[in-house]
């Protein structure tokens, strides 16, 4: 831990007074409700970067006997239980800290939230080539319960979709079926 304090630039706070800003180290910013933003604004706050890219605010803490721990600060927000994720509604916006794009999850519920992995050659979640055919598919559990061939990716996409919003409901990530 640094024995000085890291610099932060100064936050304009926005004129909807629901909301409020927490300044991050780089520049970054996290947005919260107002109801959380006193209790928040107590500790320093960090950004860290993950390897997809994806932001998080966090804080460091003393732990007693194994040394300093990692705070992410969405956990804080919805006092998640041990064993259990906080997980992003709108996936990308991981500095939107409001209540309304937190929600808990478990490991499967999380993952269904996530979009195309990288090496995604479709470009659509759940779809990939065979041959001339594109291969819409979906397993839940181990159980496959969508694999069906289509001629081309869009309506693939569109089959993995309905699947998805069937067996995932609200943490279903859908494709943004783009027209050929």
């Amino acid at each position: 831990m640094p024995s000085h304090p890291i610099e932060r630039e100064p936050v304009i706070q926005p004129q909807d007074q629901t909301i409020r800003l927490i300044p991050l180290t780089q520049g970054h910013v996290v947005i919260v409700d107002a109801i959380d933003y006193e209790c928040l604004s107590q500790w320093p706050w960090h950004v860290r970067t993950n390897k997809a890219g994806q932001s998080y605010a966090v804080r460091h803490a003393l732990a007693s006997e194994n040394g300093p721990r990692t705070i992410l600060m969405h956990r804080v927000i919805l006092n998640s239980p041990k064993g259990r994720k906080v997980d992003h509604v709108n996936r990308c916006e991981t500095l939107d800290n409001r209540r309304s794009n937190l929600r808990i999850a478990d490991n499967f519920q999380s993952a269904w939230n996530r979009g195309p992995r990288s090496n995604n050659h479709s470009g659509y979640k759940g779809v990939c080539s065979r041959g001339d055919k594109w291969l819409a598919q979906l397993r839940i559990k181990g159980r496959t319960v969508l694999r069906k061939e289509f001629t081309t990716k869009e309506a693939a996409a569109l089959a993995y979709n309905d699947a998805a919003k069937h067996y995932h409901g609200k943490f279903a990530c859908l494709n943004e079926v783009k027209q050929p």
